[in-house]
């Protein structure tokens, strides 16, 4: 079987990406809420999926990250999800951060980035896609791209 021509691949990734979003609103009432690491399957809870817990937990505002939060516990936490039987072992993997605020490249963004390629590596896994989601879009850091939507309808 052959892959679907780039077109019909771009959609479905815009499509899962837009599911993403508004899973994550519907899981998600308060504009605020600790961010979490995703792999797997884009726009979906089922068993493909794999979500870290809430990445710090500590008492106050869920974002800015805690200083403690350094590369070293950045790449434990991929690492572990990597680990998880319910990773797809299709030799490549789909991460998203999962995080309050607007779809703009922060400092965090590119530190989750680096620390998802380096685990990646560790566990001889391409990164097919890293990308930010939050309540209000999505990004690429990687080439920039992405979207925003004021209201967003999904079907249910």
């Amino acid at each position: 079987m052959t892959d679907p021509p780039e077109p019909a691949r771009r959609a479905g990734l815009l499509g899962a990406l837009r599911a993403e979003v508004g899973l994550l609103r519907q899981e998600h009432q308060r504009r605020l809420f600790a961010p979490r690491l995703a792999l797997g399957e884009l726009g979906s809870r089922g068993p493909g999926t794999v979500l870290s817990g809430p990445i710090a937990p500590w008492q106050g505002d869920p974002w800015p990250p805690p200083a403690w939060l350094d590369a070293g516990l950045r790449f434990d936490v991929v690492d572990r999800l990597l680990g998880h039987p319910r990773v797809p072992r299709d030799g490549t993997a789909h991460v998203w951060l999962l995080r309050p605020g607007h779809p703009v490249l922060h400092d965090e963004d590119r530190a989750w980035l680096a620390a998802t390629r380096h685990a990646c590596s560790a566990h001889d896994l391409a990164t097919a896609g890293f990308w930010v989601v939050t309540r209000y879009g999505w990004l690429d850091p990687v080439s920039g791209d992405s979207r925003t939507w004021k209201r967003l309808r999904i079907a249910r």
